[in-house]
């Protein structure tokens, strides 16, 4: 009754599912039921020449890539170039030698090779490098802050004279953190309800935009040293890996993800002997961005609408997921892709999910109960717009 009801047929019997019962068994070699990974390794496979993929490639097992990486490492560190790793190493540091350069390495290797492969160069240049004070005209202006006029409060010059102690040191990530400059760059113009003299608080101004140049540019140097000791290591990683005809799925993910040619859907479905007419895609929070731009095109062009299919059979998009149980953020799962969906499938049909089968009443009143007062928790600070935007 109801398959009856779904398909929309008036009589449905039980001859009549058998019958269509043994129909998809003589196709069973049709379907394929898999990971997303494995997917991907079939359409690889099946395109190896064009993704100029190495012969007789393989999925590579985590012992082995763990030691091409420490291999790649080394390479990193080898020949002419060390004196130009210990420079970016320096610029990454801000100076503060804390671990040895292998260690450095493979934190940064971990934390932002894959942030690295996911994003284009110039993702890695986007600071401005606003321009510092001269010497001199700095010495100057910490002068003049230093005979500044204060405000009536007792402990207005220990205030000034903690960030006139951390300018002199060029310390300025201390220097915006305390005292009086804290209180400008944040447009409080008062000290313990006392008004700030205007001549006090234009000097701070300055010396804040001085500050301001100074992180940016490291931060902005950071940056793009780590993006140019991730690009030495790539090199690297990648000609290994070739050599070894070993690859790791996200390999095979970015790979697919380059191909231009991969926006002609009739190209793959040739090459996998088959269409796809039918995409049904389980736990759906843990899609990530890479994963999307792969299967978008196949998406898309099964919901097409009727008039743009040319008698080609029904097909269908369906997937299913909850927001609340993504747990894949570490490798690259992005929720707010659901977001996206109905700009990117046309005519998008949502349900929301909100009957449980797993949990007893009880249960289900408990967390309830918490969650729709946990935005009034005292301890919350700062992370309440985040918390109420999680809840709800």
């Amino acid at each position: 009754r109801q398959l009856a009801s779904d398909l929309e047929e008036s009589a449905f019997d039980r001859p009549q599912s058998l019958r269509l019962l043994q129909t998809m068994l003589r196709h069973l070699h049709r379907l394929r039921i898999c990971t997303l990974d494995a997917f991907f390794a079939q359409l690889a496979g099946s395109c190896s020449l064009e993704l100029a993929l190495p012969p007789g490639w393989r999925i590579i097992e985590t012992v082995h890539d763990d030691n091409l990486r420490r291999q790649a490492i080394g390479l990193t560190l080898q020949g002419d170039s060390q004196k130009e790793i210990e420079r970016l190493l320096h610029l990454m540091a801000k100076g503060e030698a804390k671990r040895s350069i292998g260690d450095m390495i493979q934190s940064t290797v971990n934390d932002l090779y894959e942030i690295y492969r996911e994003t284009t160069e110039e993702a890695w240049h986007p600071l401005g490098r606003p321009k510092p004070l001269a010497d001199v005209d700095l010495e100057r202006a910490i002068e003049t802050l230093s005979d500044a006029p204060l405000p009536q409060h007792a402990k207005a010059k220990a205030a000034r004279d903690g960030n006139i102690e951390a300018a002199r040191n060029r310390d300025w990530e201390l220097f915006i953190d305390k005292g009086l400059a804290r209180k400008v760059l944040d447009n409080d113009f008062t000290f313990s309800r006392k008004p700030l003299p205007d001549e006090l608080v234009k000097i701070y101004q300055v010396l804040l935009r001085h500050a301001k140049a100074v992180l940016l540019r490291q931060v902005a140097d950071q940056t793009e040293a780590t993006y140019r000791l991730l690009d030495k290591f790539h090199l690297a990683y990648d000609k290994l890996k070739r050599d070894a005809r070993s690859l790791q799925f996200s390999d095979v993910t970015h790979t697919l993800t380059r191909n231009a040619s991969l926006t002609d859907i009739n190209h793959h479905h040739f090459r996998l002997d088959a269409p796809i007419e039918h995409l049904l895609l389980d736990e759906f929070q843990d899609t990530s961005l890479a994963q999307w731009q792969v299967i978008r095109p196949f998406a898309q062009r099964v919901t097409r609408p009727v008039s743009n299919r040319h008698n080609e059979p029904a097909s269908s998009f369906f997937c299913v997921g909850d927001v609340k149980q993504a747990i894949y953020g570490w490798r690259g799962g992005l929720s707010e892709i659901f977001d996206a969906l109905q700009d990117e499938i046309t005519e998008l049909n949502q349900t929301a999910m909100d009957l449980s089968y797993r949990s007893s009443q009880p249960v289900i009143d408990s967390v309830n109960e918490v969650f729709a007062k946990i935005t009034r928790h005292p301890k919350l600070e700062t992370f309440e717009a985040g918390v109420a935007a999680w809840c709800q």
